[in-house]
């Protein structure tokens, strides 16, 4: 490919951005970039969005703190002498990337991985990770439901307490990616990629990911398993409790994203704003 790459993923934490990473990293051709997550402590607010970034957002959409934020991330990116550059962080599409990625549409070609994994072992994952235990850090692995900006209403899994919100975190970011393919829909230079873990577990599935990406080859190398779930904190009461919740709370994203699109809502907006003009579906 001669063209330079940026490859994203959009997808709840947990949903095998770590083994996405690795695959990435095994496989692409030529001067790669791979990284999941920058975890160093000068890192935070430079390398990946902090919690300003995240609450920012999650408040009042793309402020000026956000944008700024995601400039200097941006043009950092650009200037890489990387030809493909792939992080596949799950925190950025929470905190602004795909609001602020249009500099990188200019510099060469943006894939995003819509990233899906079976909902009852991705809430189990998330609980045991206590993702949503930690009220003030729930912006490092998750979504606060306390929060405004948000497309699917969290106030009917609230009352289920955190495995509730746990599960509503896994609707709102599969709800986003529907909204985020609307609002990219017709923009050069982005492509959208759905893909579940359990399929890029397998030699098919991860050959089919990495042609679509561009990186197609006869001796594809398939990790093994990456930061797999080593220890649970409850018990199989808890995991029936969660499977209920499941059962209980169907969501259908495409319809929300759609309902939420047409009204003329946008999160970079806040909650509070309209699009004062007829919704299109270009980046801003």
């Amino acid at each position: 490919m001669s063209q330079r790459q940026f490859i994203f993923v959009i997808a709840p934490a947990r949903s095998g951005t770590g083994f996405l990473a690795e695959l990435l990293r095994q496989n692409l051709q030529g001067a790669a970039h791979v990284i999941r997550a920058r975890q160093g402590w000068r890192d935070p607010g430079v390398h990946g969005p902090d919690g300003a970034h995240h609450m920012c957002f999650g408040a009042v959409g793309n402020d000026t703190t956000v944008r700024a934020f995601w400039q200097q991330k941006i043009q950092r990116l650009i200037r890489s002498k990387a030809s493909v550059v792939a992080e596949t962080d799950p925190g950025f599409a929470r905190a602004g990337l795909i609001e602020n990625i249009a500099p990188l549409t200019q510099a060469g070609r943006v894939d995003l991985v819509v990233l899906g994994r079976e909902t009852s072992p991705l809430m189990w994952s998330l609980m045991n990770r206590l993702a949503l235990h930690v009220e003030n850090a729930r912006w490092l692995t998750a979504l606060d439901p306390r929060l405004p900006n948000v497309i699917v209403d969290p106030k009917p899994f609230n009352a289920a307490k955190v495995p509730g919100q746990t599960l509503w975190y896994i609707h709102e970011m599969r709800t986003r990616a529907e909204y985020y393919r609307l609002l990219l829909r017709g923009t050069p230079n982005i492509r959208l990629h759905e893909c579940s873990l359990e399929q890029i577990t397998t030699r098919d599935g991860a050959g089919a990911l990495l042609a679509a990406l561009g990186h197609g080859a006869d001796d594809l190398a398939l990790p093994g398993p990456v930061n797999t779930l080593r220890h649970t904190y409850f018990n199989a009461g808890m995991q029936a409790r969660c499977e209920g919740l499941v059962t209980k709370f169907r969501v259908d994203p495409v319809q929300i994203a759609a309902e939420y699109f047409e009204a003329g809502r946008r999160l970079e907006l806040g909650p509070k704003q309209r699009l004062s003009a007829p919704p299109d579906a270009r980046v801003h």
